[in-house]
């Protein structure tokens, strides 16, 4: 029955062995031709001679240990699974959020241009101001739109912002809805104003009034 051992890692291919109770160490290199496991998954490591910090006769050190039991000075001696350290895991590496499609529909504010959003301000839409965008995230997605809202770049189908509707800008709001969810809730739903140093997260819906797009400040289009 072997005692416990307590190994200490010197380097990747070295490792110190001890047992508690005892003065002497044994050393062990651990190196790829050095090692085996039996069919019980003991390790076996070369132990060299010579090692011992014990200054008994070689006679003496090669008989027997303090508690009686016939330990070799030298050859291969067996590590109980338990008292072998486990291999460090890697943690693992984070994976990039992979790009997915959302639905867009964009609100311009028709009660004042670049003052900011207010809860109060009236809000404008049409169709053509739907895009589709593919974004990591509901922010990013906001960030594409405000490309396409800007003529910048067109949307993931090739839609551009309409020409006679005015830039998207600062106070204008975005309903935005993952592309996969076919009938969406309104808990699906996130609403983001723009602001002069990026987006503002609304409460879902904003309580701003509705009003057409045609006839407002922000197209040349008409009511007729």
């Amino acid at each position: 029955m072997y005692e416990p051992i307590e190994a200490i890692h010197i380097r990747p291919d070295l490792t110190l062995f001890r047992r508690p109770h005892l003065s002497d160490l044994i050393l062990a290199a651990l190196l790829p031709h050095q090692r085996t496991h039996t069919a019980r998954g003991a390790l076996l490591c070369r132990a060299h001679a010579g090692t011992r910090a014990s200054r008994q006769p070689r006679e003496a050190r090669a008989g027997q240990d303090s508690t009686g039991s016939a330990e070799p000075a030298s050859g291969w001696f067996a590590l109980p699974p338990a008292v072998i350290p486990a291999p460090a895991t890697p943690a693992p590496a984070l994976l990039p959020a992979q790009p997915q499609r959302f639905t867009v529909q964009a609100w311009l504010n028709v009660g004042r241009r670049f003052g900011g959003y207010r809860p109060e301000d009236p809000l404008a839409t049409d169709d053509d101001l739907r895009v589709t965008v593919s974004a990591t995230s509901a922010e990013h997605a906001a960030d594409r739109t405000f490309e396409v809202g800007n003529r910048v770049s067109a949307d993931a189908y090739g839609q551009r912002w309409p020409h006679d509707v005015r830039s998207f800008s600062v106070g204008d709001v975005l309903d935005i809805v993952p592309d996969h969810i076919a009938a969406p809730a309104s808990d699906d739903h996130t609403w983001w104003a723009c602001t002069a140093a990026g987006w503002k997260q609304l409460p879902s819906p904003p309580p701003n009034p509705r009003v057409p797009l045609a006839g407002s400040e922000a197209t040349s289009r008409t009511n007729q």
